[in-house]
């Protein structure tokens, strides 16, 4: 038996033949065409049982049949709507084109078919359709790609590759291949095939980026040998691995970072009241995560020393109701909620720009700056951003005066301003600001955003970029409502905490 009691090997032979097949046969609709396929089903109870404890999740029979009942029917629940999608026919590799996807199917996809069931609005997906065939059906296979935000490995000062540095420029040289799925009708070696599709394209379009970094969960019973063969090379590995549960449904910790703001009913996202009721985590000992890198060129990589990272930033419910009693913790879980939320906005940007354009890596920052003391209404420091590693430490020691820059004229006027300095006019130029400081002289477009709240300033909330407006759009009137929105929801929160 597999050493990893939850991996899909060891429950399939838990379950055996005529249990899986009666459990499955429960949920087909001939009709629709549609049944939940065994490996659907195996993926979703080994990350479902970890729940219970150990004893209890490795050793009871009826809590595994149990379970398996209730999954196979939330997974067919799930994509019975999307049956008509699915393309029927069988085909081979050669009778496959590599495309671009749009967010709608490839969120309908990883959101209703994927194992972790959870889309990424901040990535760029790529599939692979049967020639001749319009967008009747949803590609066969799909790989997700994204920015790479593990502050653990971002935090990393020197990880030894191929006898250089990979430093902490990994963020502006490296992808991560977020997502990747196969219908049970495809091809064999589609995924292979799909990669080197997809690190072609990366070339082509002349991206900066080199490497591509993946996860894989042996928990899953998943080695890592399909990537291997692709000339994939063992970074390292995460620990403290623990998986959460909403309503005993399995959930990432980036999406119960962005149903945080929920408690204060501030979300951008479903509105589900997260309670220590509601939210729970797995008790059962879990493997580290392997972290795999691949040069997008077809250079091997050799790794000299694989690294144990830290594991990317969890949720942990907070204990909301002691919190109240104690200012510090108050102070830490307002520090928390107002830097999800700045990335819960920069994801909606993304969205109302409409794409992130991965050529030229268009990058935009969120941060607030508030009062420096209750007596000094007039001088603004920055004591809230989205990702710090994307800031200068000198810009923390800034103090902004009423007046000066695109912030100072927000806060002195009690109006959103902006800077462009690839459009011309009065209402774009920079104001009264020491352009010869080093984090100011590459800065292209700014927006600032008084943050009022019950007719008192509270801060400034600010979006800038090294872009011009013509790729930011930080002038157009839907990015302004959205900073207009969030400051509103920011004055609630900042007063709160």
């Amino acid at each position: 038996m597999n050493d990893y009691p939850f991996s899909i090997h060891t429950l399939r032979e838990r379950l055996g033949n005529e249990r899986l097949a009666a459990v499955l046969q429960n949920n087909v609709d001939k009709q629709l065409s549609l049944t939940v396929d065994e490996l659907s089903l195996l993926l979703q109870l080994s990350l479902h049982l970890p729940r219970f404890d150990e004893k209890t999740a490795t050793e009871d029979d009826s809590v595994l049949i149990d379970e398996a009942k209730r999954l196979v029917t939330l997974l067919f629940e799930a994509r019975k709507s999307f049956a008509h999608k699915i393309d029927p026919i069988t085909t081979t590799l050669d009778n496959l084109q590599f495309r671009e996807l749009d967010d709608r199917d490839a969120g309908d996809i990883l959101k209703n078919f994927h194992y972790i069931r959870s889309f990424r609005r901040t990535s760029k997906h790529f599939g692979l359709v049967r020639e001749r065939v319009d967008d009747t059906y949803w590609p066969v296979a799909l790989a997700s790609l994204a920015p790479l935000d593990v502050q653990s490995i971002l935090d990393v000062q020197d990880i030894a590759l191929d006898k250089q540095s990979l430093s902490q420029s990994i963020q502006e040289r490296a992808l991560a291949l977020s997502r990747v799925y196969a219908f049970p009708n495809c091809p064999h070696n589609a995924l292979s095939f799909l990669f080197a599709k997809l690190r072609k394209w990366l070339q082509e379009h002349e991206t900066d980026y080199e490497y591509l970094l993946t996860y894989v969960n042996p928990n899953l019973g998943f080695t890592g040998a399909s990537y291997r063969a692709d000339n994939w090379t063992l970074l390292g590995s995460e620990k403290g691995i623990v998986y959460k549960y909403l309503d005993n449904d399995y959930v990432t910790d980036r999406a119960l970072q962005k149903k945080e703001d929920e408690i204060l009913d501030l979300s951008f996202t479903t509105k589900k009241k997260i309670s220590k009721t509601n939210i729970t985590q797995s008790k059962s000992k879990l493997k580290n995560l392997d972290i795999y890198i691949r040069g997008i060129k077809n250079k091997r990589i050799e790794i000299i020393t694989p690294t144990v990272f830290d594991t990317w930033p969890t949720y942990t419910l907070p204990p909301y109701e002691e919190a109240l009693d104690s200012s510090s913790q108050v102070e830490a879980l307002g520090s928390r909620f107002i830097r999800f939320y700045l990335r819960g906005m920069k994801e909606t940007y993304y969205q109302h720009v409409g794409e992130y354009v991965w050529d030229d890596q268009i990058k935009v920052r969120f941060n607030i700056m508030t009062p420096v003391n209750d007596t000094d209404d007039e001088t603004l420091k920055i004591i809230y951003v989205d990702y710090p590693q994307d800031y200068y430490q000198e810009e923390f020691k800034r103090d902004w005066h009423a007046g000066e820059g695109k912030c100072g004229e927000a806060w002195e006027t009690k109006e959103q301003v902006v800077y462009a300095a690839d459009i011309e006019s009065e209402k774009t130029r920079f104001t009264n600001m020491d352009m010869s400081e080093p984090f100011a002289t590459g800065i292209q477009s700014v927006l600032s955003t008084p943050i009022v709240y019950q007719d008192k300033r509270i801060g400034v909330l600010n979006v800038d970029s090294l872009f011009g407006c013509e790729k930011t759009k930080l002038h157009q009137d839907s990015v302004s409502e959205l900073c207009q929105d969030g400051a509103r929801d920011l004055g609630k929160l900042l007063t709160t905490f």
